[in-house]
């Protein structure tokens, strides 16, 4: 192509709105080659004028001057720009001055601050504005009002953080083309308006962080087929029960309304949204027992209860079975009753990746039968939840990256086949507060976190600790460990940050190798019996000895 329509002024213009940094895909922009060939532009194929600019994630730092050239292609499209460092600067007034074909605008993680300017409502044929994660950056009411209202092809707008400060009207006025909207941490403040939920074509409502937002959740009309999939409520200040209604979401995919103050049971409607995936109702005070139709949900793939005040036996766990795509379950910090056996739990949810049943006030059990495991699962929780074993069932889950076993009833000698947990995938291990009196030779070379306090352990300071270069919390507090703490402890001292040996029966000279700690923030060797002259480098650590 011998002519490229306004490539050419680009080009020439391209560091002087950049400044001195600009992004890598233009390295390759070159006067003498077709600009379809450039990394980031889009141009027409017949009249080779640029329609789209794509220069987001890169490593463009400073301002965006007035007069650039990026605001002279009466042709482009589409402008995304995300994930850049525009140094608080405000938005240019020349957005809304600039094509008036532009219809994709993406200026989110950008750095910018300031108010929005009204001259963005010049951009008549927007159907997507996204402004989102832009620290200090405002919206004054009348301008997000017409925004909402008059942009008749705007089909999505999302101002996540942005300051719209905006009190929630009774009957939301919004362009009826709109089909996905989040204003999540937007400092919305009042009562949710009564029509939220009857928005012609909204798939997605997000307006989560609004802790201001009060009243209770509005009901569903049911004389309307709507088709809100995405619906993300969660930590604002609601009253009140679920209505019932909302088992008229019938498209409803994905549904989180935790931490919003709900009380009452869960309405049996629930049962009706067959294209559910996850049910995130967490931190609320939801109570009485689970409806047993919510097992029948076939899409179902995380549901997370916990903080809530359930009772009841949890159903059981064959009723959790019957979701054959569960892959996330989290039930803790209830008030359930009852026995759950843990394999045959886990062996009917193959796909399971995180279970949670800590504080359920259910009793797990296990049949100690190797042959019961969930190859898949990554995330384990069973604090207090009335174990006296160690699960045999553990020793084949070679994906296990996180196990808190605390709080339990464990007792004796943790068997050496545990060394086998999660092969080199385990990075948290919770063991404290049982009645463990000794454990196995360590080789979790990539553990991170080791929790082994007040148990009855006893014996020497176990020297394997010292292979775990990786570890960065280590507490044995309120045992009967004895003997020295071995110089070998010097060897994990890069990452090691938090270390408690406080109330056991260690004794002899402080170790020096404690000096090489050089991200030791935290070190508690007190009600022991050391003795000796303290290294003077525990003198720039601020802790109890």
């Amino acid at each position: 192509m011998s002519s490229i329509n306004n490539s050419d002024e680009y080009l020439d213009s391209k560091c002087s709105w950049l400044g001195s940094r600009y992004h890598p895909k233009m390295m390759n922009w070159n006067k003498n080659t077709d600009c379809r060939k450039w990394d980031g532009v889009t141009c027409n194929h017949y009249t080779g004028d640029i329609i789209g600019i794509d220069l987001s994630c890169g490593m463009i730092r400073g301002t965006i001057h007035p007069n650039t050239t990026l605001f002279h292609l009466p042709r482009l499209q589409t402008l995304n720009l995300a994930s850049n460092d525009f140094t608080a600067s405000q938005i240019p007034h020349e957005f809304g001055r600039s094509s008036n074909s532009l219809t994709h605008l993406n200026l989110s993680e950008c750095w910018f601050s300031g108010e929005v300017s009204e001259e963005i409502l010049f951009l008549p044929k927007l159907i997507s504005l996204d402004l989102s994660w832009n620290d200090g950056l405002q919206i004054q009411t009348n301008v997000f009002k017409n925004l909402l209202q008059n942009f008749t092809h705007l089909r999505e707008l999302s101002m996540v953080g942005v300051d719209i400060g905006w009190v929630l009207p009774t009957y939301l006025n919004i362009s009826s083309s709109l089909q996905s909207l989040d204003l999540s941490s937007t400092g919305l403040q009042g009562k949710l308006p009564d029509n939220i939920f009857n928005l012609q074509y909204l798939e997605k409502l997000h307006l989560s962080g609004n802790i201001e937002i009060t009243g209770p959740l509005p009901k569903v009309n049911t004389r309307y087929n709507i088709p809100l999939k995405s619906l993300e409520l969660s930590i604002a200040n609601l009253s009140g029960e679920i209505p019932d209604s909302i088992g008229h979401l019938k498209s409803l995919n994905y549904l989180d309304l935790s931490s919003c103050s709900l009380v009452g049971s869960l309405p049996k409607s629930l049962v009706n949204l067959m294209h559910l995936t996850t049910l995130d109702l967490s931190f609320n005070k939801l109570n009485g027992t689970l409806p047993s139709l919510l097992f029948t949900l076939p899409l179902l793939e995380n549901v997370i209860l916990y903080d809530n005040m359930f009772s009841g036996g949890g159903s059981n766990p064959l009723s959790f079975i019957q979701l054959a795509n569960l892959t996330y379950l989290d039930l803790s910090n209830n008030n359930f009753t009852g026995f759950w056996d843990l394999n045959t739990l886990l062996s009917g949810l193959p796909s399971l990746q995180h279970l949670s049943l800590s504080y359920s006030g259910l009793i797990v059990t296990n049949n100690n039968s190797f042959s019961h495991v969930n190859p898949v699962l990554r995330y384990l929780y069973l604090a207090s939840c009335n174990l006296t074993v160690f699960p045999e069932s553990l020793r084949a889950m070679k994906n296990l990256q996180r196990l808190d076993l605390s709080y339990n009833n464990i007792k004796g000698r943790i068997p050496d086949w545990a060394q086998e947990i999660g092969g080199n995938q385990l990075l948290f291990l919770d063991l404290s507060n049982n009645f463990i009196t000794g454990l196995p030779h360590f080789q979790w070379d990539g553990l991170n976190f080791l929790f082994l306090e007040s148990n009855q352990i006893q014996g020497p300071f176990p020297p394997s600790i010292c292979n775990m270069r990786n570890l960065e919390v280590l507490d044995i507090s309120n045992n009967s460990f004895s003997g020295v703490i071995p110089q070998c402890l010097g060897n994990i001292s890069f990452p090691l940050k938090n270390l408690n040996v406080k109330s056991n029966q260690i004794q002899g000279p402080f170790p020096l190798s404690i000096c090489n700690m050089s991200l030791l923030s935290s070190l508690d060797l007190s009600n022991n019996s050391f003795d000796g002259v303290l290294p003077e480098c525990l003198g720039e650590i601020s802790a109890p000895l």
